[in-house]
Order: C-alpha cells, then structure tokens, then sequence
C-alpha cells in the first residue's frame, strides 16, 4: 500500500529491511498493518502447522510474532539497526489463541 503521494509508508519500509535482512521471516506471509510510533501492528496468517494439540496455536508462534513486532519497532524508530537481536523474551500464556491469524501489537515504553 502506498500514500496519495505514491511514497512507501513507514510499514512498507520496514517490511522491506526485514525482507532483505531476514527474508524468511516475510515466507511466512505476515505483514506489518501500520506502524504509528510508538506502536506497530503485525499480523500472521493462519497455517495449520502451527496447531499444537488442543487446536490451539503454538507458543513458539506466538513468540514469533511479538519478537517480530518488537523487531518492526527497533527498526522504525532507526532502520540502520538491523543487525539488533533479542536479549530477553518473557510470555505468559493466559488464553489459547483460537486457529485464526494472529496478531501482535507492539508498543515502544
């Protein structure tokens, strides 16, 4: 998607680092919804393989897509940081996500 003005948005540029840095990442289909600083919307398509027993979405899914959205934001507030990693990923699982797209919101704090 592009402006009026037939420029990239924010989310187009990004999404297209991490399709050059990381390009395994976008096989996967997800998109980056908006970015709106400090917040980033990604969502990932469903998939039946990442059902886990219990028809209930992976964790290492679900922590796929909120790395991926924090990732998004350390780029959109400097797209020169690509080489930055994760240090530290906490998740409590409180609800099983039903087999549907996901979608992650992350927020700069």
């Amino acid at each position: 998607m592009t402006t009026t003005q037939g420029t990239l948005t924010q989310a187009e540029i990004v999404a297209g680092i991490i399709a050059t840095v990381s390009p395994d990442f976008m096989k996967s289909g997800i998109r980056i919804e908006h970015i709106e600083l400090p917040e980033a919307v990604c969502v990932l398509p469903f998939h039946a393989k990442q059902i886990r027993p219990g028809n209930t979405i992976s964790g290492p899914t679900m922590m796929f897509l909120a790395d991926l959205a924090m990732y998004t934001l350390v780029l959109a507030l400097d797209n020169t940081q690509v080489m930055s990693v994760t240090q530290d990923l906490h998740m409590h699982f409180l609800a099983r996500p039903a087999a549907q797209d996901l979608q992650a919101v992350g927020t700069v704090v």
